[in-house]
């Protein structure tokens, strides 16, 4: 359980690195890590809420890769989000 919270917590970290412009705080990748890490174990305790709710077992290992399945496919949504957001033309006048 310890490894699954240390990896997102050290992907929460390299996502708002890796995103963010320091100097600027109004840029920082660290709140879109924040949201994108929160959506993450919200899905990964729905899908576990789902699966108990049918009765479907599942093993500790099948937990800890859907764990880093999710979060992996997390960070990576989290940076073509960052892309497209960059890719906006600023100069929206009306």
């Amino acid at each position: 359980m310890w490894v699954i919270i240390i990896s997102y917590i050290i992907m929460f970290l390299y996502v708002g690195v890796a995103i963010g412009k320091f100097p600027s705080f109004k840029e920082s990748g660290f709140s879109l890590a924040l949201q994108g890490i929160l959506i993450v174990i919200c899905s990964v305790v729905s899908a576990l809420g789902i699966s108990s709710y049918f009765n479907i077992s599942y093993t500790m290992i099948s937990v800890e890769v859907i764990s880093f399945l999710i979060l992996a496919i997390g960070v990576d949504n989290m940076f073509i989000i960052k892309n497209a957001y960059g890719n906006q033309p600023r100069d929206l006048t009306i």
